[in-house]
């Protein structure tokens, strides 16, 4: 196994070949540097008398590129004349091998998000060769379509949203963050200059085109709902429950401080028990509540 690892993702791939595994087909290479199989025998007659009968090299980019000579044996056969060269499965093989891992690469590439130019550096590094810029955009493309499809087929339509402020090398830059609420699955994780309607927008619809989108949960703010109703109008939105919470508690401090009364403290409880189980809480707070002759 071929195991090449990002910062950002990991791509495994099985490189095994025959000619070295288990009753295969068996080869070597002459001293003359041609490859042939252990026994040569004539396609027509399945007779061993030959004669070596020169060689033909491989053209193809991923082995001239590299540098690579590799010639394929040719035979004569001295019993019925038949001219032939040695199977190269075993070279068609690494070729396909090492083209399926760059599709592989690649294919990882846009798992992650990562740009073309950064996908093509990251497939050089990896695999020790630069490939033409065509070829590696026609893959990356099949790539990109390929994740589009894992996406459509996985996500459930229900995301979580949500956007943080951070400072990057001194410089203010915001991330998004999409995440299929079901699956777990990140839809998308960018920085941007900035947060802003035209900003939330242009990443919404990127990264959501072509999937179910049915249910939104948002933080507390206000500008959501408009915000994604213009993008996707059939959606739900739905306010985040940890947010809600979070402000049903900034209210209490702000009203009463660090130490509000029991009896503020157990409404807001009974408040925060509507969406999830505060049972214990609230038994705890009756006990203390009953102390003070507040329940009879």
């Amino acid at each position: 196994m071929v195991l090449s690892e990002n910062k950002s993702f990991s791509v495994e791939y099985n490189t095994l070949l025959p000619g070295f595994l288990g009753k295969t087909k068996q080869y070597v290479a002459s001293i003359d540097g041609k490859i042939k199989t252990v026994q040569v025998i004539c396609p027509k007659c399945k007779r061993t008398d030959y004669v070596d009968n020169g060689y033909h090299l491989v053209e193809d980019d991923l082995i001239q590129g590299r540098g690579l000579t590799i010639r394929i044996a040719q035979f004569l056969c001295k019993k019925c004349g038949t001219y032939w060269s040695s199977e190269r499965e075993l070279i068609d093989n690494v070729i396909q091998k090492q083209k399926d891992f760059v599709k592989s690469l690649l294919l990882g590439c846009a798992r992650a998000g990562l740009s073309f130019e950064k996908s093509t550096i990251l497939v050089d590094d990896s695999v020790g060769k630069s490939y033409s810029s065509q070829y590696l955009h026609k893959l990356y493309v099949i790539a990109l379509e390929q994740v589009r499809q894992e996406k459509f087929t996985s996500t459930s339509g229900v995301y979580n949203y949500d956007e943080q402020f951070l400072k990057v090398n001194g410089e203010q830059t915001c991330r998004l963050v999409i995440k299929d609420r079901v699956t777990g699955k990140v839809i998308v994780d960018v920085q941007t200059p900035d947060a802003k309607k035209e900003t939330i927008q242009k990443v919404m619809q990127t990264a959501l085109e072509g999937l179910p989108v049915d249910v939104f949960i948002v933080d507390m703010n206000s500008r959501y709902p408009e915000l994604i109703r213009e993008l996707f109008p059939n959606a739900k939105i739905q306010w985040c429950i940890f947010h809600l919470d979070k402000l049903i508690w900034k209210e209490l401090q702000d009203e009463f401080g660090k130490n509000p009364p029991l009896c503020q403290l157990y409404n807001v409880y009974t408040l925060f028990d509507i969406f999830f189980d505060h049972s214990l809480e609230l038994v705890k707070l009756q006990e203390l509540l009953k102390k003070l002759y507040l329940f009879s």
